[in-house]
């Protein structure tokens, strides 16, 4: 049996749509939040390895977006692996697709193709104000929830993660952001002397800078006294005696 022909449940009409789309903008702007969006802009594109290694983040939009996990950030959380300690914070936010296209579209990089414009972007970053949290998007699920509801669909979901940082800039106009997580772009400043001693070390323009002569600030610091290796071996050759037979034979 085909399906009533006098209800537009599969169909749709548009004063019907336009209706739910209001609803469902309602109801985020009631139980969402309001977050910043951040479209990432692509400066240096590498074509071998599909990626930009020179991203920037030049503008930000404040738009409600409504939280999937009201219980708290999904992920693996907090782990131990053998470069330190990861937190790997996962979300999910709900924003209009409506909504998106009169705040957030306005404001993305000139220079986005065309054909994605439209939509949020995989690398788009979204802050929490109230947790102090930087959040980039690792997929756009365009088809929940409310799948074809009345013929069309409403919502984008952004599943997105915690951001783990690779020397990108930030020059949003954004002052929590700009202040908390520019200030932390150039590791490389944290980790090494620059050779010419001023700081100009310039990679986020594109630039190189590599000079011969330069000078060591501090003496070498013989770091093997902090260490506790002897004390290790020494427990270590007590229990075991690598014997053919038996390798705990000093135990």
């Amino acid at each position: 049996m085909a399906t009533n022909p006098y209800f537009t449940a599969q169909t749709g009409v548009v004063s019907e749509q336009n209706l739910v789309e209001k609803m469902t903008i309602e109801s985020i702007q009631i139980a969402g939040l309001d977050l910043v969006y951040i479209p990432r802009t692509i400066n240096k594109f590498d074509k071998i390895f599909g990626e930009d290694v020179l991203s920037s983040f030049d503008s930000y939009a404040t738009i409600e977006m409504y939280i999937l996990d009201f219980q708290g950030p999904g992920g693996q959380s907090e782990i131990l692996s053998k470069f330190g300690m990861e937190i790997r914070d996962t979300m999910s936010f709900i924003v209009s697709r409506k909504r998106y296209e009169e705040v957030v579209v306005p404001i993305v990089p000139p220079t986005r193709d065309l054909k994605v414009v439209w939509r949020p972007n995989e690398g788009d970053l979204i802050y929490l104000p109230f947790s102090k949290s930087l959040f980039q998007i690792v997929f756009v699920e365009d088809e929940e929830p409310g799948y074809y509801q009345l013929s069309k669909k409403f919502v984008w979901t952004l599943r997105a993660e915690l951001i783990q940082f690779n020397n990108e800039k930030f020059d949003t106009g954004h002052t929590d952001v700009d202040e908390y997580f520019g200030a932390n772009l150039n590791r490389l400043d944290m980790c090494i002397q620059l050779e010419d001693g001023s700081g100009a070390f310039e990679l986020e323009t594109g630039g190189y800078t590599l000079l011969e002569d330069y000078s060591v600030s501090e003496d070498y610091d013989d770091m093997r006294g902090f260490g506790d290796n002897d004390a290790i071996k020494a427990e270590f050759i007590k229990i075991m005696d690598f014997d053919e037979k038996n390798p705990f034979k000093g135990a």
